[in-house]
């Protein structure tokens, strides 16, 4: 679970850099996923259920360049 979750953090980070930054609340919206939460699992500091795993994992995979 912890991989999946360094995983996801890193895609995370390239679509972030690809997107000049956009704020956080936005994303997290389209996500369809708590703001707060995610800040925490972003800095590290707790991991993603499965699920939330899986609205992340779907948006950037719609969203991520190449």
């Amino acid at each position: 679970m912890q991989d999946r979750n360094n995983r996801v953090r890193d895609m995370y980070s390239k679509f972030y850099e690809q997107y000049y930054r956009p704020q956080m609340k936005l994303v997290t919206n389209k996500m369809g996923v708590d703001y707060s939460h995610f800040a925490k699992w972003r800095a590290g500091k707790l991991d993603l259920t499965d699920n939330t795993l899986n609205k992340v994992e779907r948006f950037l995979k719609d969203n991520l360049k190449g």
